[in-house]
């Protein structure tokens, strides 16, 4: 309650001042505390808006060879209209840079803080078409040791839902939890599939969207997760 009323009163306070979901005044104590406040909120409508200020902060053009990055600054100056902005401070700034990727890792929502089973919890915008991450450490035991294999999924949304394809680089020996959205809305006919088969699901709304969950089995390199019937 004490995040939700602060995101709120500093979002209500700032939007006379700067567009919604612009506060790079401080690119990791402003935009990098208050994207990831709407992220694990699940305010996912702030949240888009906060994501896209963020690229738009953070986008770096060399226009000499028509090359491109993102580098983050240590704020920026944004006009009200939101037409014009520059950037403040140092480039690259390692605390500024933190709190961004973080936002980013929240998005990704890959948990594995217990060595026994791991979580994907991806945050897609309602107007993101697909999330991808390859080659992400993933550690669990094995023979008794701590051990490292590599992650790589692609989260992708369809006409009536999404699709979710994993792999993993050896074998997973653990249950995986999953919960998938953002959703607007879940649909009468809603169903889930893991390679295929149906599969018991939950759904839940959370912040300003629908999200639904289930836990895929133990013992695969991978597997895909197709829900039909949402939006």
């Amino acid at each position: 309650p004490i995040t939700k009323a602060s995101l709120n009163r500093i979002v209500d306070q700032t939007q006379r001042i700067t567009p919604r979901g612009a506060y790079g005044s401080a690119m990791g104590y402003s935009q990098g505390f208050l994207t990831q406040s709407a992220l694990l909120l699940d305010e996912m409508g702030d949240a888009e808006k906060m994501l896209h200020w963020t690229s738009r902060l953070t986008y770096y053009h060399v226009p000499d060879n028509e090359a491109w990055c993102y580098i983050v600054p240590e704020g920026a100056e944004i006009h009200h209209s939101g037409n014009f902005w520059f950037r403040t401070g140092d480039l690259g700034n390692g605390v500024q840079q933190a709190e961004t990727v973080k936002s980013v890792r929240i998005v990704l929502g890959i948990d594995n803080r217990e060595e026994q089973r791991l979580g994907l919890f991806p945050r897609l915008p309602q107007h993101w078409t697909t999330a991808s991450v390859s080659r992400y450490p993933v550690w669990f035991e094995k023979a008794g040791a701590r051990h490292r294999e590599q992650l790589a999924y692609t989260l992708e949304r369809t006409k009536d839902g999404a699709d979710l394809d994993v792999e993993f680089s050896a074998v997973y020996p653990y249950e995986v939890d999953i919960r998938l959205g953002s959703f607007k809305k879940l649909g009468d006919d809603l169903r889930v599939t893991v390679d295929g088969s149906p599969v018991d699901f939950t759904t839940s709304a959370s912040g300003d969207s629908a999200w639904i969950s289930l836990t895929v089995q133990e013992g695969g390199e991978g597997f895909r997760v197709e829900v039909h019937g949402a939006s």
